[in-house]
């Protein structure tokens, strides 16, 4: 009986400090990614030359991201393709990413049989949509920390100009297929930019939170996606093949 209440208390005892550490790992992220807030910096370098991804036109600097990649044996194409079509039913994910159109103030409403593909449900619940095909997918919100549902701007143009208020956090989400020996690296991000340092440090608290499972789930849904790529598609129509050199964004001009 001493024994199982030494267990008892030793394993509450170890519990409560990782508890603790716990906490105190996730105050220092957030008082050090929120440090940015409102301080002017120069936009980010993209290393060795590369083109800037459409990610990095519309929000090169941010304090809170979340980033996850997975090489996949397939051209951009194919790996794109699997992307479209992996559906809302079939992965948990979804419920996670589902945070960017409730942050938003939307909702999705509609019934098991009607549930659309991650790619779709990103597509139809952002207000700024940006596509280059076969590489990258950008959807992009002003999204809100309470009841009030800002306009996102349209144009890429629109959208890096906006100023946001204290309650607002730019929030984009993207895919994108980097060529490798192999094949391509398939990454999806995740990046929130904020002009008030409290809803930064509160958000920051929340997604220290739920981190880990937040990379549990992407990490599955990019595994399920190479999976598909490499295995369950038919094969890419010839038209598709070629990578279009310039990409789309609903008037950035």
């Amino acid at each position: 009986m001493k024994y199982l209440l030494r267990t008892a208390l030793a394993g509450g005892a170890l519990v409560f400090a990782l508890a603790l550490a716990s906490a105190a790992w996730i105050e220092y992220s957030a008082r050090n990614s929120c440090a940015s807030v409102g301080v002017p910096s120069f936009p980010a370098q993209t290393p060795g030359g590369a083109s800037a991804t459409l990610v990095d036109r519309i929000l090169p600097e941010y304090q809170i991201g979340e980033k996850h990649s997975v090489i996949v044996v397939a051209p951009s194409a194919r790996a794109f393709e699997s992307l479209k079509e992996a559906k809302s039913d079939a992965q948990p994910i979804i419920k996670l990413f589902n945070l960017l159109p409730v942050l938003a103030g939307k909702s999705d409403n509609s019934s098991p049989s009607e549930k659309k593909s991650l790619y779709e449900k990103l597509q139809d619940s952002s207000g700024l949509v940006l596509e280059e095909p076969n590489r990258e997918l950008v959807a992009a919100n002003i999204a809100t920390a309470d009841k009030h549902i800002p306009s996102t701007p349209e144009t890429v143009r629109g959208f890096v100009a906006y100023r946001l208020r204290h309650n607002e956090m730019k929030l984009p989400v993207s895919f994108h297929a980097e060529p490798v020996e192999s094949g391509v690296r398939l990454t999806t991000e995740t990046r929130i930019m904020f002009a008030d340092r409290k809803l930064c440090r509160d958000f920051a608290w929340y997604w220290g939170v739920i981190y880990p499972g937040s990379s549990l789930l992407r990490v599955d849904f990019l595994d399920a996606v190479k999976r598909r790529a490499e295995h369950g598609m038919a094969p890419i129509p010839e038209d598709q093949k070629e990578v279009p050199e310039t990409a789309t964004d609903g008037g950035t001009q």
